[in-house]
């Protein structure tokens, strides 16, 4: 209970982060199963917005905030080489210079 008192006199705030718009499928997850779990495990609101420039608007408290970009930044740096790896495997080649740069 004390917890949420204090979330509630910190107020929530909206704020974006820059993400290019190819990792915006992988963040989302297949029925938007990875954004799903980044709100749960963040306690934050999180959409990607394409306009005015591609991004992550991320609504919550600054713990709540600070939590949910901090599992995304983990998530942008291993999820690429994990995708590749995968596609090495199933017979697609190594990954094009550039997939996911």
């Amino acid at each position: 209970a004390a917890q949420l008192v204090a979330e509630i006199l910190e107020g929530e705030e909206e704020e974006l982060f820059a993400v290019p718009a190819k990792y915006h499928g992988l963040l989302v997850g297949k029925r938007g199963m990875t954004v799903k779990e980044l709100q749960r495990e963040s306690g934050a609101f999180i959409s990607l917005v394409k306009l005015p420039e591609p991004a992550m608007l991320i609504k919550g408290t600054n713990r709540q905030r600070d939590k949910a970009w901090g599992i995304t930044q983990k998530l942008l740096d291993e999820l690429p080489g994990v995708l590749a790896e995968i596609r090495a495997m199933q017979g697609g080649g190594a990954a094009r210079e550039g997939d996911f740069a």
